[in-house]
């Protein structure tokens, strides 16, 4: 199917009540889209062919009056009566949604510190048949009292639909408390808002929250990570040894009391990984760059621009920078290297997800997208949606989203 008939569908799809039939085919011809396609949509869209067929023949037949005298005072008796009864019978005409703009928040993390980047995935959506415009759109952060903690604004351009990643830094003096990220798109007159609750919590706070999958025995456990105020502690099998030198064999409380086997630096191996180093293991490490000594932002930027060419150092890179950036790291190294393994190794379920998110969107690969959490799962079958890959419609659990999915894949198939 065409752009040009795929967005007449899309028009008619998102419609609240459709205009007056013949003004709404004048107003698609006038923006050039030609009356074969006009009609396979409406059709599609449920109207009769003879209703469509008529409509499109008055617009090329335009009816010819002989103005008699007959016909001249038949006309006025009718005005006449016409303009007694003029309130009640005057309908106002349906009209084509006014409302350009629409905006949702998703993936946005529940708890986050201060320091650290709230990132959300935005959504926004040219909802009427207009072409591609600029759109300004500011990105705010309220506390419950309605006071503003920051901001930041940029403007973008939209034509059908745009998925955005922003990223906003939470002050370092942040306040714990509950929050809302608000996110207004500005066209002309027209506004579309969004909002999203989250919560900023201390460092001591996370710290409670994470005892019982630190690796640690504390916080009264009876063993690590297990019993006391943790889950019931269980035990492993006796025998986890896999022969393997190059993985380290693990079972714990992290690991569901199952055997994981984890792949660690082998020197030899022609794969330079951390810890190694080109002084440690010169035959898997070459002479590598170093990222320079800076503050943490321009550490990730280096090691993000490092991936694209030296995914195995970047990755080793993120095993030296600050924990609680570390993930953030791997999620930049997985994204551009498109190495859906380092994905795993992700701690923040909302990152790992993420991280599977983009490479699936990148590689088009529907399987990677089973590894997100049932909540998101849809977003990233979305993504694929939008590339034609139409498969996962029957997998998408949301209704609205599922929705979209099989209006695009009728589209496709009626083209």
């Amino acid at each position: 199917m065409s752009s040009s008939e795929r967005k007449i569908y899309i028009i008619c799809t998102h419609s609240e009540g459709m205009p007056d039939l013949k003004e709404y085919i004048k107003d698609l011809q006038k923006q050039g889209y030609p009356l074969q396609s006009i009609k396979g949509i409406l059709l599609r869209y449920g109207y009769q062919e003879q209703v469509v067929d008529q409509t499109i023949y008055n617009l090329d037949h335009k009816p010819q009056f002989h103005l008699t005298p007959q016909v001249i005072l038949a006309a006025l008796g009718v005005i006449l009566i016409l303009s007694g009864s003029l309130y009640f019978l005057i309908k106002p005409p349906q009209q084509i949604p006014q409302k350009l703009l629409d905006v949702s928040i998703e993936n946005i993390p529940l708890k986050i510190k201060p320091g650290e980047a709230l990132e959300a995935d935005v959504l926004f959506t040219n909802m009427g048949s207009r072409q591609r415009y600029d759109i300004f759109t500011k990105y705010e952060i309220f506390d419950t009292g309605s006071r503003r903690l920051t901001f930041k604004s940029e403007t973008l351009a939209l034509e059908d639909l745009k998925n955005k990643i922003t990223q906003i830094i939470i002050p370092e003096n942040a306040k714990a408390g509950s929050y809302v990220l608000v996110v207004t798109a500005r066209y002309q007159a027209e506004i579309a808002k969004a909002e999203q609750p989250f919560e900023i919590v201390s460092e001591q706070q996370q710290i409670q929250q994470s005892t019982c999958s630190d690796g640690i025995q504390n916080q009264g456990e009876e063993k690590t990570d297990c019993g006391g105020p943790c889950p019931a502690c269980s035990a492993c099998i006796e025998e986890c040894d896999d022969n393997d030198p190059a993985t380290e064999d693990i079972c714990n409380a992290q690991t569901g009391f199952s055997c994981v086997h984890k792949r660690i630096a082998v020197c030899g191996d022609k794969i330079c990984e951390s810890p190694e180093t080109d002084i440690t293991c010169p035959s898997d490490c070459t002479a590598l760059q170093a990222v320079s000594e800076g503050n943490v932002w321009d550490k990730l930027d280096e090691i993000k621009q490092m991936a694209n060419t030296l995914p195995q150092q970047a990755l080793r890179e993120c095993g030296n920078i600050e924990p609680s950036f570390k993930d953030q790291c791997l999620q930049q190294v997985g994204t551009v290297s498109q190495n859906a393994d380092i994905c795993n190794d992700i701690e923040d379920a909302m990152r790992k997800d993420r991280c599977y998110t983009e490479i699936a969107k990148t590689t088009e690969k529907v399987v990677l997208c089973e590894q997100v959490a049932e909540k998101r799962r849809d977003s990233c079958y979305m993504n694929l949606a939008l590339k034609e890959h139409f498969e996962v419609c029957g997998k998408i659990n949301n209704p609205y989203q599922k929705r979209s999915c099989e209006t695009l894949r009728d589209a496709n198939q009626f083209g």
